[in-house]
């Protein structure tokens, strides 16, 4: 049997409803709070490891951006080279 809110309870008997009605309800209330705390608590897990598992994608985009660089400056050095190759051929 679940918990059951006793201010709730004791509201709802003096509204006029009957004793069966008013710990139903009470106790769904009480579901309903355990519920919402649990969600919360699972929020809050859900949100930390979205921070780190972002944190490591940054990490990896920052290496992968790095790495970018050296390529583009590896493809000009070797356009350059190329294009003096062939500048080569038929100038001499």
């Amino acid at each position: 049997m679940s918990t059951m809110i006793a201010e709730v309870y004791e509201a709802l008997k003096e509204a006029g409803a009957s004793e069966e009605k008013s710990k139903a309800a009470s106790q769904a209330i009480a579901d309903y709070e355990e519920r919402i705390s649990k969600a919360n608590i699972s929020m809050r897990e859900l949100d930390k490891k979205m921070e780190v598992g972002f944190a490591e994608m940054k990490i990896q985009l920052t290496k992968i951006d790095g790495e970018i660089r050296v390529l583009k400056w590896m493809l000009g050095v070797l356009i350059a080279g190329i294009v003096s190759l062939i500048l080569k051929s038929f100038l001499i």
